[in-house]
């Protein structure tokens, strides 16, 4: 990769007139396929790059997804123990005005009947 290197950085004083020609032929250097090397290498490293964001991305919103599915599944969970509290709370209710109920009954008929015996004794 350090030859690379050199080669690349040799061209481009090649190209800006800080190398004679004379001396890039000495040294051998094929600028036209070192530059084509740089751009492959160049749209090869912008791929991988694009391929990465791309995997996070989707990563992401996968594990966006399992969480909504998870706090969906809890929403779900909670509004059930609602419903099942509320049902306990009817059924307590209704339990407690039975219980109220019968006891209003027995408590007039105790008071009729009270009133029944005080009628018969001031009658008497």
């Amino acid at each position: 990769m350090e030859a690379y290197e050199q080669q690349l950085t040799a061209c481009r004083m090649l190209a800006l007139g800080d190398m004679s020609a004379d001396e890039a032929q000495s040294r051998e250097l094929g600028c036209d396929g070192i530059e084509a090397r740089h751009r492959m290498l160049l749209g090869v490293m912008g791929a991988l790059l694009a391929q990465l964001w791309i995997s996070c991305f989707l990563a992401r919103t996968f594990s966006e997804m399992v969480q909504d599915m998870q706090s969906d599944d809890d929403d779900r969970q909670l509004v059930r123990f609602i419903w099942e509290r509320r049902r306990e709370t009817w059924q307590q209710l209704r339990r407690f005005e039975d219980v109220v109920q019968r006891q209003f009954e027995e408590l007039r008929a105790s008071l009729v009947s009270k009133q029944g015996l005080l009628s018969q004794l001031s009658a008497s």
